[in-house]
């Protein structure tokens, strides 16, 4: 009983999550710690590209820098909850910059 209840568990699919950061530090660090809880995670480091992405992929959250090169993070977050699609998805937002 308790192997049928193991492989039940296993056939879960896994959550996807997504994080928009161009930090490689941060980045490894998230990808141990989702890899560690089972969960999925997709690094983009590219805005525009990663609410492309985010449409294709369906995350159940996304966490974003928003201290991007290039577009402002509050654009991307912005695009993000106001697309039909990704409105009710999670979003955390962080950021670099010390105050």
């Amino acid at each position: 009983m308790a192997g049928q209840k193991q492989t039940e568990k296993n056939m879960q699919p896994k959550a996807k999550l997504m994080l928009i950061d161009t930090n490689e530090a941060f980045g490894t660090q998230m990808q141990a710690a989702c890899a560690a809880a089972g969960w999925e995670l997709q690094i983009w480091s590219n805005g525009p590209n990663a609410v492309d992405a985010a449409l294709q992929m369906q995350p159940a959250a996304i966490v974003l820098n928003v201290d991007l090169p290039f577009v402002s993070g509050y654009s991307v977050c912005n695009k993000i909850k106001k697309h039909p699609q990704l409105k009710k998805t999670p979003l955390v937002v962080i950021s670099e910059t010390a105050t």
